[in-house]
């Protein structure tokens, strides 16, 4: 029942004016995928992506990085694709995705062990202990 409900929730979201904002975009991924829409999730995570939504491209980056194993068949997956959405997260200080492109390349690649550190310490100062 609870998916019934978030799943007509999604499509009464998705039907009004307006949502088509980066926010209600990624608002309406959240929910898709949830309900387990794992190509209404792919797709709205991408407009939101391409919009400049930081948490949305860190998420399409996953996506794409575990591919069918954790989405099916929705979501290819696809190491270079999931590389570009970490760097665009990762370009506007992300230190989530600044961290998955230091682990893919291991340090060899266009991210180095600088970057590496200087996402690390950003990441430590913006949690609370």
């Amino acid at each position: 029942m609870r998916k019934l409900m978030s799943g007509l929730v999604l499509a009464i979201a998705l039907a009004l004016p307006g949502v088509a904002s980066a926010a209600g975009e990624h608002d309406g991924a959240d929910l898709a995928l949830e309900c387990g829409d794992f190509a209404t999730a792919l797709d709205l995570y991408r407009a939101a992506g391409e919009a400049g939504d930081v948490s949305a491209q860190v998420t399409l980056g996953y996506m794409f990085w575990y591919g069918e194993d954790q989405y099916g068949s929705a979501v290819h997956g696809d190491l270079n694709t999931a590389v570009e959405w970490f760097d665009r997260a990762a370009d506007q200080g992300d230190p989530v995705a600044a961290a998955m492109i230091y682990q893919i390349f291991g340090g060899d690649g266009p991210w180095n062990r600088a970057h590496a550190f200087a996402a690390t310490v950003t990441a430590q100062q913006s949690f609370t202990y």
